[in-house]
């Protein structure tokens, strides 16, 4: 087999001069329009029209790499009715994370906001959660944590749930509380009640799907139940991204159990913990693991009640295995 040439730094500038330029003129022959899913080989877009917001199946140039919901794109239709996107424009924010065989995968692009949303069942998951909210603060996403099923709450599961959510509240993330099957179809949470787009997300069978249904009532969208062991079933396959009224988008991403953060350069996971960095550099050892060491200042934050000690856990868990991801790959 021939080895593979690298490409010298000016090639590579002469190639990216040439999309450019090529993605340019593709832009003043095209249209704007943005990726609501990605089907297969099959796009479905959307793009404004007067008032509202219009859709259409459309293929994609091949040199155009991986399409995900939210992607900003550029299409133009050929002679025999078919759309064709033509170009990708540069993603300001995407969130990712890897496949199953380690790859790293975009789940969508262009979006502001995380709406974590969390139920009384299957009961939340402190791990997942710091795994969320890690990559949206590494992506610098804002966040919102809803409750949802409020309408099965009562006394002492309000309290189980506010223990879960204390640490949370604390570190200054907004929580709200709403219920998919109350009759107003049409109330957003008040944090979500702008133009940002959002992406949903949490653990399967907390209601994402059902949430959107009622924000969007008719819109076609699968809901599972949750099965015997109190695990929700993986209804939503594709990301897809949704217009809400207020003029906002929200994005449904598949339901995961897991959220691996092993891909993240280890150095790189303390930016997802705000309240854990605060104490990086106050260490007495420069070379600090902050386990068992002598005068670790994270250590002794915990032990002053400065500092979350499942925050901690979950920082140290989540840097363990993004260094067992890089060894590994």
């Amino acid at each position: 087999m021939p080895r593979k040439r690298n490409l010298s730094h000016q090639q590579q500038r002469r190639i990216q001069s040439r999309q450019e330029q090529w993605q340019d003129a593709s832009r003043e022959e095209g249209h704007d329009g943005t990726v609501v899913a990605h089907f297969g080989g099959e796009l479905l877009i959307d793009y404004p029209v007067d008032a509202g917001w219009e859709q259409r199946r459309a293929q994609a140039r091949a040199n155009l790499g991986g399409l995900v919901a939210g992607d900003r794109v550029v299409w133009r239709e050929e002679e025999n009715g078919t759309a064709v996107v033509v170009a990708r424009q540069p993603r300001e924010r995407e969130l990712q994370r890897p496949d199953r065989y380690g790859r790293l995968k975009t789940m969508a692009a262009n979006i502001d906001r995380l709406v974590l949303v969390i139920a009384p069942a299957p009961a939340p998951q402190p791990a997942l959660m710091d795994r969320y909210l890690a990559a949206a603060e590494i992506h610098e996403l804002d966040v919102v944590i809803l409750l949802n099923k409020a309408d099965l709450l009562d006394e002492d599961s309000m309290d189980l749930l506010e223990d879960v959510l204390a640490p949370y509240r604390d570190l200054g993330y907004p929580v709200a509380l709403t219920s998919a099957s109350e009759e107003d179809e049409s109330a957003l949470p008040e944090p979500m009640d702008d133009t940002a787009t959002s992406i949903i997300a949490g653990q399967s069978g907390v209601g994402k799907s059902s949430l959107i249904r009622r924000w969007l009532p008719g819109t076609e969208i699968r809901t599972g139940e949750l099965t015997r062991r109190g695990e929700g079933t993986h209804t939503t396959t594709t990301a897809c991204l949704y217009r809400l009224a207020n003029g906002g988008a929200i994005i449904d991403s598949p339901g995961i159990r897991e959220f691996g953060l092993w891909h993240m350069d280890p150095d790189r996971v303390i930016d997802g913990f705000p309240d854990v960095r605060e104490w990086i550099g106050h260490c007495r050892f420069r070379d600090c693991r902050h386990e068992k060491e002598p005068g670790c200042a994270l250590q002794q934050a915990v032990e002053n009640g400065e500092l979350d000690p499942q925050r901690m856990e979950h920082y140290l868990m989540i840097r363990d295995e993004a260094e067992a991801g890089r060894t590994t790959s």
